[in-house]
């Protein structure tokens, strides 16, 4: 998820977890790390204007697959 990666690139040091010891070398399980453990992902998902994006989002590339089959 788009929003995941970019609250790690923002983080000081992207290969530490700002809240606990957790280090990684891969950004991707940085943001899986902070959105399971530090409950970011219930964070993003209360926001529901990003929550109608992404099924919105989500709605036309299942519709625009099945168009063009």
């Amino acid at each position: 998820m788009i929003e995941l990666m970019e609250f790690v690139n923002e983080l000081p040091n992207k290969k530490q977890c700002n809240q606990c010891s957790y280090k990684s070398n891969k950004r991707e399980y940085m943001a899986k790390h902070i959105a399971l453990f530090h409950c970011k992902l219930d964070e993003l998902m209360a926001n529901e204007e990003l929550v109608q994006m992404k099924q919105k989002k989500a709605t036309s590339k299942i519709l625009s697959q099945f168009y063009f089959i």
